[in-house]
Order: structure tokens, then C-alpha cells, then sequence
């Protein structure tokens, strides 16, 4: 029975109790089954996408609570947003050496507290150890004052936090230059207490799994830091997995100049997907989820039985496919048949926008499917609307064994007119957008949206492309628009993804849009595997206003607009 009062909650992963996480977590399809080895790991993610979720649930307080055996790494979890990271008194310091080396004690305090505190899940960790024994090699090998209590991980959790505090009050003395308080690092209070451990039987064999995430929170020389363990080339002790909301945010330099390498010192993991169908890694990571937290809440159906399309978007999908379909074999008589199915999957759900008219309701968004596009790849956004789809049917009738195909719609349109209050306001969600800026950003993605509307009505070969790479770009471009498109990153409202390009082994980086924008705007989530090309000197005129042009040699009218040729008003 869930404990849960909706199964599409959809809290940090931090707040959720270890039975939830290690119930919930799905480690197939998004790689993050590699955390669990010796090898350095470094995570990357838009927020939502599962990095702290992928972390935590490698973490020794979750796979105890899986399992009644040790695991066989111990993982953990040292979240870095923290108060005590996020101190900054010491970089008004004079010294930037001294700065650097406090920032470090802090970091090392930090990780040996998240050592100690999660090591306590361990049952009679000590047993067939001498507890006085061990805690005068603790105190001797660190210099720690350990307090009299007989448990050994209390004492020295208690010494930890005593120290930490003297440290900070010292820093906050007016005195500190000629103060100084001593300091730790990595190499001289870690290394040392690890090696202490593994003489206690229970850890004789011990690889510890050191986690930290949100490592962009780190300032820079907690990053070099960080990036001098994960150099560290033994991995019979110790590894390190660390967590980034973007790899751009990143740096792998260490405090001595030189530099980590992928492949070479650590491999990364991208949790950012791009999704194009249900079989792709991402679609079928999305299935198993709600799969998964449906039958956790007693519901024994599937993701697209639980969402189902609208009966009457279903039949007119699927009189536009026989419709395509027909179209198709007429074009191309001799096949291929991979010629024809591709025409349909092109056109035949644009057949059906292009066919609605000007004046009818929006579209009844509805379906599995339909969810996961407006995902635009990440979790969060998947669980969101579901949760309060779920939340309005269970005011409704009570119990919940399905989400009628009108309460989605409605949520949808809902989150959707709300993405775009929250795209007018942005300079009081994030730091460093102006009023100015906030306008000109909306103003953009408006001419997007108008741009994807007149591809789904004209275009005659990508009609439901609705992401864009960026051409012609000169250096007062790029000055202009990237901080415009960095705010809209930062507030989650685009996302960047790799995929490969026109020119033959070359790569290129891409632009998507947050689909849950397009509902209101009468526009297909659903998208086509293709990315409209736009100058530079146009994704800036759009934000002022001025529309974004579409090739003229693939416009092809279908019909005069207001037209009705194949269905009337909506449900």
C-alpha cells in the first residue's frame, strides 16, 4: 500500500524516504547503473532529470534499506547545498590562498560528516573491534579530541561537528588573519580515517562510493579541489561520482594547473535525452516509471491505459493516417514501403492539425504518449502534470483506476497557460534578467510559436519540427542573443541537446523548446526527429517582435485558413 497520498509525487528526491526512492528508481535505459563500480562518474542533468535520484539511490541508506546485506560499495551521498558550503566569508579574505584553503576545509569537513552519518546505517558496525582501540587511532591519525561516548561513529560525528563549528566561529572573528584556525584537506583527514575503517572487519573489503551532488553549487576552488580526488588513479580505496545540472557549468581543472580527462580519469553520463518515440531510451525509461509507481498505488493497467487518448482524437488520427496513407501510395506506387511510412509519420498527425479550423477549441491533448513529449525529456516535467491530473480525478469520483481524456486535457492547457505566465515574469524568477530582457525572451519564443504554426500548416516536408539550430551567427549575435537564451535555459523554459549533422561525423548542438509551451498555442508536443535552421539575425529581430521567416520553397498551402474540410468544433 503506497504511503503516498498520489502516486505521481513528484518531491526532490532529498525529501523522500529511502523505501520510496529504492521503490521508485529506475536504473535502465539512462545508464546510471554505472555509478555503482569503482570508476570515477561524473552525472549531468537539467534539474529534474534524475541525477540526485540516480545518486541516492546507490547510497548506502537506501540499498540497506533494499537489502539486509552490505552492499558491496558503499556509496556516499554528500549533497553540496548545503549551509555550510554555501559559506562565503572566506573569500573576503586578502588572501586568495588562504581563501582557497578554508574553502577546502569546508568541503572536507563536509564529506567526512556524510561519511560518518551515513556509515551509522551499518548494524554493530564495530563488532569484533576494540571500540577504544579504534578511537584512539581516529584521534591520533586525525587529531580529533574524540568525546567519551562508547558508540565510535557518535564520537566521532560529535568531534566533526564540534570542530567544523570552531572553524566557523573562527572565521568570523575579527581577528582571523592572525588567528588562523587549522585546516583540513582530502589528503590528511580522509585518506587517514578511510584507512582506519578498513580495519574494522565489516569494511575489510570496502570501496567507498563518495557522491557529491550539485557540485555546481561548489565555488571554484572546491571544484579544482574535487577535480585533484577524482585524478587520484587508486580506485581500490575510494572513487568519486559527482552531479552537475549541466555540463557546461563544469570545469576539470585541478588546484595545481592540470587537468581531468574523459575516458581517462572518469566517464560521464548525460541524463538530458532527447526523445522521438516510445522506443527510444527515454520513452521506454518514462514507461517503466509510471509502470512502476502506478502498481506501487494498487493500479494494475498500463501507462497507456491509465492516460488514454480521447476516443474521438483517436478515430480523427486515425481517418487522417488512412488519409496520408492513401496520399502516399499514390506518390510513390512502387514503394518502398520505408518511403511510405515515413510520409505518414510526417504528415498524418500534421493532416489532422492542418484540417482543424480556425475558430475551434484547442486540441484535446491527451495519452501516454502525448505526456511524455511534453516531458521534453526530463522526469520532473513527466511527473508533474500527472500528479495533478491525478489529484483532480480523485476529487472527482474518489478512486482512481484511469484519467479521463478531459480532465488531461484541461490540466494540460492549465500547466501550459501557466509556463507562459511564468516566460512574462521571468526577471522575478532568475537572477541577472532584466525587464527588458524578460520581454525580448517572450517576445522570441512567440515568434517560435508562430514559426512551428506555419510549418504545421504549410510545410511540406517538416511540419512538425519544433526544435532549431542556430546559423550565421557573428560575434554581435552571439553577444546579444546567448545571454537571452541562457536565462531562458536557466529557467528551464529551453534545453540544448547533441545529435548529429547534415555534414557527415560531425555533431551539432540543438535547441528545444519546453513543449508544455505549445498546447495553448494550439500546437502538436508530439514534434517531428528534425530541427529547423534559423539565422541568428532572426532569432534576434524575433525578439523584438519581428516574425521569423520559413523558406518559401517549402511552403505548400494546404488550405485557405478558417476552411472547414474534415472535421468540426472539438469535444
Amino acid at each position: 500500500m503506497s504511503t503516498l497520498n498520489n502516486p505521481f509525487e513528484y518531491e526532490a528526491a532529498n525529501n523522500l524516504p529511502a523505501s520510496k526512492i529504492a521503490t521508485y528508481f529506475i536504473d535502465d535505459f539512462n545508464y546510471s547503473r554505472f555509478i555503482d563500480s569503482t570508476r570515477n562518474v561524473v552525472i549531468v542533468g537539467d534539474r529534474g532529470s534524475g541525477k540526485t535520484m540516480a545518486l541516492m539511490y546507490n547510497s548506502l541508506a537506501v540499498q540497506k534499506h533494499a537489502s539486509e546485506e552490505l552492499p558491496r560499495r558503499l556509496g556516499i551521498y554528500v549533497p553540496c547545498k548545503t549551509v555550510l558550503m554555501k559559506k562565503k566569508e572566506q573569500e573576503l579574505l586578502k588572501d586568495p590562498d588562504y581563501a582557497s584553503i578554508l574553502s577546502e576545509n569546508f568541503l572536507t569537513m563536509s564529506v567526512l560528516y556524510h561519511l560518518v552519518d551515513d556509515l551509522s546505517v551499518i548494524d554493530n558496525l564495530t563488532e569484533g573491534c576494540d571500540v577504544d582501540q579504534l578511537k584512539q587511532e581516529v584521534a591520533y591519525s586525525l587529531g580529533l579530541d574524540l568525546p567519551s561516548t562508547p558508540e565510535f561513529l557518535n564520537a566521532l560525528k560529535q568531534a566533526i561537528q564540534k570542530e567544523a563549528r570552531e572553524v566557523q566561529l573562527a572565521l568570523n572573528a575579527p581577528s582571523l588573519e592572525s588567528d588562523f584556525p587549522p585546516t583540513r584537506s582530502f589528503g590528511t583527514s580522509v585518506l587517514p580515517l578511510l584507512d582506519t575503517l578498513r580495519r574494522i572487519p565489516r569494511l575489510r573489503n570496502a570501496h567507498f562510493m563518495f557522491m557529491l551532488d550539485d557540485v555546481h553549487d561548489l565555488n571554484d576552488d572546491q571544484l579544482r579541489v574535487v577535480n585533484s580526488w577524482i585524478a587520484y588513479r587508486d580506485h581500490s580505496l575510494f572513487s568519486i561520482k559527482i552531479a552537475s545540472a549541466r555540463a557546461d557549468q563544469l570545469h576539470f581543472k585541478t588546484p595545481s594547473g592540470g587537468s581531468i580527462l574523459e575516458g581517462h580519469d572518469f566517464i560521464q553520463i548525460d541524463l538530458e535525452q532527447p526523445y522521438h518515440n516510445e522506443e527510444s531510451n527515454f520513452g521506454q525509461l518514462a514507461s517503466k516509471l509510471i509502470t512502476k509507481r502506478l502498481k506501487e498505488a494498487g493500479i494494475e493497467c498500463s501507462p497507456d491505459e491509465f492516460f488514454p487518448v480521447s476516443p474521438t482524437v483517436e478515430k480523427e488520427l486515425e481517418e487522417c493516417r488512412e488519409t496520408v496513407r492513401k496520399r502516399a501510395q499514390e506518390m510513390y506506387p512502387e514503394g518502398p514501403a520505408k518511403k511510405i511510412n515515413d510520409y505518414i509519420y510526417r504528415f498524418a498527425r500534421a493532416e489532422w492539425f492542418r484540417q482543424r479550423a480556425d475558430h475551434s477549441n484547442l486540441p484535446a491533448y491527451s495519452g501516454f504518449q502525448t505526456l511524455v513529449y511534453l516531458s521534453t525529456g526530463v522526469i520532473r516535467n513527466l511527473l508533474e502534470p500527472c500528479y495533478w491530473m491525478y489529484d483532480d480525478a480523485k476529487s472527482q469520483s474518489g478512486s482512481v483506476s484511469q484519467i479521463d481524456p478531459q480532465i488531461q486535457r484541461d490540466r494540460i492547457i492549465d500547466r501550459s497557460k501557466r509556463i507562459w505566465e511564468r516566460l512574462e515574469q521571468l526577471d522575478r524568477f532568475i537572477e541577472g534578467c532584466s525587464r527588458s530582457d524578460a520581454k525580448r525572451i517572450h517576445n522570441l519564443f512567440d515568434q517560435l510559436a508562430v514559426l512551428f504554426r506555419k510549418r504545421l500548416d504549410e510545410h511540406e516536408s517538416e511540419p512538425r519540427a519544433i526544435s532549431f539550430t542556430i546559423s550565421a551567427m557573428s560575434e554581435e549575435d552571439e553577444s546579444d542573443l546567448m545571454p537571452l537564451l541562457e536565462i531562458a535555459r536557466a529557467a528551464q523554459l529551453l534545453y540544448i541537446r547533441s545529435g548529429p549533422a547534415k555534414e557527415r561525423g560531425k555533431r551539432e548542438s540543438y535547441y528545444v523548446p519546453n513543449r508544455m509551451l505549445w498546447p495553448v498555442r494550439g500546437l502538436d508536443p508530439h514534434g517531428q526527429h528534425a530541427r529547423v535552421s534559423i539565422q541568428a539575425e532572426h532569432l534576434r529581430n524575433a525578439t523584438n517582435g519581428i516574425a521569423i521567416p520559413m523558406d518559401a520553397k517549402k511552403s505548400k498551402k494546404v488550405k485557405p485558413k478558417g476552411q472547414r474540410e474534415l472535421f468540426d468544433d472539438d469535444e
